[in-house]
């Protein structure tokens, strides 16, 4: 039997070079600015429970290498493009509701862990046929243990540990949940959007 998986939803996952030196520039600042004014959030999360403000990221410590890499694997035409950057920080009952990031001309999106402790969750995406795969259950009377029929990308196997960077298509439906235990740590993430300029 041949099987062909498609339309996948695509997602990567890179360690991040510059990780400790990217980390050590940002988190005290960030951590400062969340003690400092613990209810700052940008508008578009008026749904969540989290605290996210626009950061500056630029030259050798930008991702832009990376994108750079993802559009040459799959054959992305040259173009110009911006990079809008944001940080949220979490306490442990913070999370995110499910959103994707298609707006002003993003072809690409990425979630850098920048401080992640294994008492964190990360990022879940969301299977597309969610809905297929719950009819599917409900009819066999069973959920199905093969990768492709999983609802969560934690499910499939996709772990993530500090110093991650995870790449992916802005169509991409995901969440924040927030951590299964109670702690005094702060998982800190930096997301961007890869956006097409004139």
């Amino acid at each position: 039997m041949n099987v062909y998986s498609l339309f996948p939803s695509l997602v990567a996952k890179i360690k991040v070079q510059h990780h400790e030196k990217l980390k050590k520039l940002l988190v005290p600042s960030l951590v400062k600015q969340y003690k400092d004014n613990p209810d700052l959030e940008l508008p578009w999360a008026r749904w969540a429970n989290t605290w996210n403000i626009n950061t500056n990221i630029s030259g050798n410590l930008s991702f832009r290498k990376y994108i750079d890499e993802w559009m040459q694997h799959f054959n992305y035409p040259k173009i110009n493009y911006d990079i809008t950057y944001w940080t949220n920080i979490h306490e442990w009952y913070h999370y995110q509701e499910v959103h994707t990031h298609m707006t002003n001309n993003t072809f690409l999106s990425g979630i850098y862990y920048a401080q992640f402790d294994k008492d964190d969750r990360p990022a879940e995406f969301i299977n597309p046929k969610d809905q297929a795969l719950t009819y599917t259950t409900e009819v066999l009377g069973k959920k199905l243990e093969h990768p492709f029929f999983q609802k969560y990308s934690t499910d499939t196997g996709l772990t993530i540990e500090e110093g991650d960077l995870l790449l992916f298509t802005p169509d991409c439906r995901h969440f924040v949940p927030s951590s299964k235990d109670k702690h005094d740590r702060l998982r800190i993430t930096l997301s961007f959007n890869a956006h097409k300029i004139k």
